[in-house]
């Protein structure tokens, strides 16, 4: 949508936000990454053992703060913003993220 400024794929960036949605579903707002779009249930890939991964959550907040920003819906933004909040909260080391993230559990 941005380079084309063609509103299909606007429409269609939020037709799959909307189907993402029950991935944030969790404690921290951290995304789980496995989502049947038939049944909405998502869960966690067995090798993070229950945690989130940095750059995932990291590539979701900043496209679903874009989206909110095109379509001028807040709650994209707040999808993002609850992973802001989790991500001030998270243990750093020498002030840098780690590549798992806790705190996944269910809301």
């Amino acid at each position: 949508y941005d380079a084309s400024g063609d509103r299909v794929f606007l429409k269609k960036a939020r037709e799959l936000a909307d189907l993402l949605a029950p991935a944030f579903d969790t404690d921290s707002g951290y995304p789980k990454s496995v989502l049947n779009p038939r049944t909405g249930e998502a869960s966690i890939v067995s090798w993070t053992h229950g945690k989130a991964i940095l750059s995932e959550v990291g590539s979701l907040s900043v496209e679903f703060m874009y989206l909110s920003k095109a379509t001028w819906r807040p709650k994209y933004r707040h999808v993002a913003e609850r992973i802001y909040k989790s991500l001030e909260k998270a243990a750093t080391r020498d002030g840098l993220l780690p590549t798992y993230l806790d705190e996944i559990g269910r809301a």
